[in-house]
């Protein structure tokens, strides 16, 4: 087989797996209008509680004051105290919760279950659900709705690095990391535990960022093997970076929005540096360059969160 054939081949396999990163071509993103660059620290905006309800909440990315401005994609931090819960309500867009902290028992039409930490919760549009938190600590959660029917080839087109990776070749191996495949065989899970899940890092850079980079895919198209949530209009999961490591400049032709967990990293966004700490939250539009550095003492956490953009946002309930 020919050098030539063989990239193609893994490139094709990248593709199907959603990671792809053509280092060698070092493309530059192509030039279009997008959306103001903007991020938010979850500190500095207030709580809001709604009417005869328990639950206090943070607009991280919608269409309110202060949030990130998106019309297809609403994003909350949830708090709720322990022992208190939410009524039953159902709405017509898709919906997940990332638990953060504490724990809670979930009702999604006739399945009850329990959410601890790290867990990601699916809720199908028109599902009837509730929610308690149950544990010692009060619950929070981060909450994603998205307008459906959006652009699934852009989600799917993958990512294309722009500058070399740098060299983590002296570093130790931390974590076993796992090559998933592709499959056609959805899931109907509404839940998974990110503990369930096993590392994986993006195969197409060079062995030397696998030493210092990896990720969970939660949400998703579905693997071989794999306990996640099956989701074709959605990529969301948790990623680490190893202390003073950096996550190359990349693009890609679908909206991703960050939510910090842990650590503090200095992000890089179509050349403006942005600091970030745990509740800070960033949008990079269509196609922005985007590096992440750990510029902490510890490991850097985040969750993930692609989808297909420009669904219908008619689709929201009004006020939602």
């Amino acid at each position: 087989m020919t050098d030539a054939r063989r990239t193609a081949g893994a490139l094709t396999i990248a593709a199907a797996l959603g990671v792809v990163s053509i280092s060698a071509s070092r493309s530059m993103p192509p030039m279009q209008d997008a959306p103001p660059l903007v991020h938010v620290n979850a500190d500095r905006l207030p709580w809001r509680t709604e009417p005869n309800a328990s639950v206090r909440h943070q607009r991280l990315v919608g269409p309110d004051a202060g949030a990130i401005p998106r019309g297809d994609l609403r994003i909350h931090r949830l708090a709720l105290e322990s022992g208190q819960g939410v009524a039953a309500r159902s709405h017509r867009v898709p919906e997940i919760h990332f638990i953060a902290a504490g724990a809670a028992t979930w009702t999604i039409d006739n399945e009850q279950f329990s959410a601890t930490p790290d867990t990601a919760v699916f809720v199908p549009p028109g599902a009837t659900h509730t929610f308690i938190a149950t544990g010692s600590d009060d619950l929070l959660a981060i909450a994603y709705r998205w307008a459906p029917g959006g652009d699934q080839e852009a989600l799917h087109a993958g990512s294309t690095m722009t500058d070399d990776v740098p060299d983590y070749s002296s570093r130790p191996t931390t974590e076993t990391l796992t090559r998933y495949q592709a499959s056609t065989e959805a899931s109907d899970r509404l839940h998974v535990r990110s503990v369930d899940v096993a590392w994986t890092t993006n195969w197409t850079y060079s062995e030397s960022l696998w030493r210092v980079y990896r990720y969970k895919p939660l949400v998703r198209s579905a693997l071989a093997n794999w306990p996640g949530v099956t989701r074709d209009d959605v990529r969301m999961g948790l990623q680490m970076l190893d202390v003073g490591a950096a996550y190359p400049t990349h693009f890609h032709p679908s909206p991703e929005v960050y939510v910090m967990l842990d650590g503090h990293a200095r992000w890089i966004v179509d050349g403006r540096g942005i600091d970030a700490g745990p509740g800070t939250t960033i949008h990079t539009p269509p196609n922005a360059t985007h590096r992440i550095e750990n510029v902490g003492e510890g490991p850097l956490r985040w969750l993930y969160f692609w989808w297909a953009p420009n669904g219908n946002v008619r689709a929201f309930d009004p006020g939602s």
